[in-house]
Order: structure tokens, then C-alpha cells, then sequence
């Protein structure tokens, strides 16, 4: 595929993301998240502590090392310094097992200190995690 085409597949991704977090189902989001780079989530930490995010990245779903990284080359080499850890629910990990292994938009709460119940050496965390949308998947790119 072409630079117009990826570029469409985002647009219509974070457009299904912002249309979905605008109504039913599920519980009233409050305010919009605020729309940063996992670059930026993992550079300054404390300024998105406890804010409602959109970020991007590579979700790699595994016991005890449930992570967003910001490429699949960073959770290949185990650069977990380059990751977000991912604390979600039993009905959400449903969700996120659907697109595992694939670069994911997602919504959730992030926290920049170390949570307990994610493995250490991740650069926070996201919890509350309300949305996830496939945006490409590495097996077939859309760039090659």
C-alpha cells in the first residue's frame, strides 16, 4: 500500500476511536483523552500522571509482561525501558488478546510510577483501559 492509504487506515482508526468514546455503550467518559505519543508518555512521565490518554503502539500480550511498546523491534529485543505496562480487566483482555501482536490505538488511565501488579522495568502504566483499535498489523504491513 501507499503513503495515502496508511495514512487513511490511521485517520479512520483514531476517527472509530473518537466516535466510540463519544456515546453508548458502556459508562460516561467524562472529558476526552488527551491525544500523546508513547515517545512522550515514556520522556516525561509526570505529566500525563493520571491523565485519560490516546496513544499508539506495538501491544504484545503475555503472562506477567502485558506491554505497550513503541515498536515490535523494541519487544523483540527487550527493551522494556521503550514499553507501557497494560493493567486490564478480565472483559478487556478479551479485547486486547484480539489484537495482540498488532500496533493498537487504546485509551486508558496512565500512571507514571510502578504499579505492583505489572512487571517491573515497564515506564508506567495504562489502566482503566476503555478502548483498543488495530491500526496495522505486522504479518501484513501496510507499508513494504
Amino acid at each position: 500500500m501507499n503513503i495515502i492509504t496508511t495514512l487513511l487506515n490511521v485517520t479512520a482508526a483514531i476517527g472509530f476511536l473518537a466516535l466510540t468514546l463519544a456515546g453508548p455503550p458502556g459508562p460516561p467518559l467524562g472529558k476526552l483523552p488527551m491525544d500523546v505519543s508513547i515517545i512522550r508518555l515514556i520522556a516525561a512521565p509526570r505529566d500525563f500522571d493520571s491523565a485519560s490518554v490516546l496513544t499508539m503502539g506495538y501491544l504484545r500480550m503475555e503472562f506477567e509482561g502485558d506491554a505497550l511498546y513503541l515498536s515490535e523491534n523494541d519487544f523483540r529485543n527487550s527493551l522494556d525501558a521503550n514499553a507501557i505496562g497494560i493493567v486490564a480487566s478480565v472483559e478487556m483482555r478479551k479485547e486486547l488478546q484480539k489484537v495482540n501482536g498488532m500496533y493498537v490505538a487504546i485509551v486508558g488511565v496512565y500512571h507514571a510510577g510502578p504499579n505492583a501488579r505489572i512487571v517491573q522495568g515497564f515506564r508506567g502504566s495504562l489502566t482503566d483501559i476503555q478502548r483498543v483499535v488495530a491500526i496495522s498489523d505486522p504479518a501484513s504491513p501496510s507499508r513494504k
